[in-house]
This record gives structure tokens, sequence and C-alpha cells, in this order.
């Protein structure tokens, strides 16, 4: 499965300052430069749902295919882990009382 964030799906205020700190330091430790127009047009693509492989693709001719491999798995990995559990199929935010619910059991 391809990852990216669900049609549908916008990011919270928080979530996007997280993802854009999560971008900022990836690029920073990868390639030496947290440039803020790189990340600006990383967070576009993402808020415009592009996939991964996508994301790659934009990025070969900016920092070449390895890095852009690289980032891309770094990013998509991130983005299953820290925000796409927050977002059903359909790309609606699923609620913590929603999740609490569902874990709680049912009374007798």
């Amino acid at each position: 499965m391809e990852v990216a964030l669900p049609e549908g799906a916008t990011l919270s205020d928080e979530q996007s300052s997280a993802v854009k700190a999560a971008i900022t330091a990836q690029l920073t430790t990868q390639l030496g430069d947290g440039d803020e127009t790189m990340v600006d047009y990383i967070m576009v693509m993402v808020r415009n749902h592009k996939t991964m492989a996508g994301v790659a693709g934009e990025m070969n001719d900016l920092i070449g295919e390895e890095d852009s491999a690289t980032f891309s798995n770094f990013l998509g990995g991130y983005l299953s882990e820290s925000v796409l559990p927050f977002f059903d199929a359909e790309g609606k935010p699923i609620s913590a009382g929603a999740e609490a619910e569902a874990e709680e059991p049912a009374a007798a």
C-alpha cells in the first residue's frame, strides 16, 4: 500500500507543525540544511495527498534520486506512525473519544 494522506483528510495546526518539524529535522540530518522553501514545498505535497513515490519523483531533480528515496521512506514512515492513525480510510478524523469507546469492554 502506498503511503499518502487520505483524500479528504486535513491536517490540524498541531499536526502540520509536527510534520513540518519532522521534515525540517530529517532534511537537516540528511542534507545538512532544513531549507524552509523545500520544507514548505514538501508540506504542500503532503497536504495535496501525494504518495511517497510521487514525493520522491518530485524531489529527484532537487536532491538526487538516492536522497529523495531515503527522504520519502522517512516521510512515509513518519506519516504512517504519527499522522495516519488519526484518520479513517475516508480521511475523516478519528476522535480520541471514539478510540477510547472502541477499546472499552461493553457493559454486561
